[in-house]
């Protein structure tokens, strides 16, 4: 389990576990130290690196789809952008 708190069911530690392991402290960082414990640091960043990228794009686009679905003289809100008054 990785949490900042130990959640109740699990035996962390009992002297006869053998299956429950827990990392208190955020999920991220227990993620890629488990990475790096298993020789996967490179691969790890490397993953993380494109999956941000990627999620990126899909806000731009996302954006951008948005933009052109409000039409021209359109605001965020939907709003006519009209400052005649």
């Amino acid at each position: 389990m990785m949490s900042r708190h130990p959640s109740p069911g699990f035996q962390f530690n009992s002297p006869g576990n053998v299956r429950d392991a827990l990392f208190l402290g955020d999920c991220d960082e227990g993620v890629a130290r488990l990475a790096e414990l298993l020789g996967w640091a490179d691969e790890f960043d490397r993953a993380v690196r494109e999956g941000q990228a990627r999620m990126r794009e899909v806000i731009e686009a996302n954006k951008r789809a948005r933009e052109a679905a409000a039409g021209p003289g359109s605001t965020q809100d939907g709003k006519a952008g009209c400052s005649c008054l």
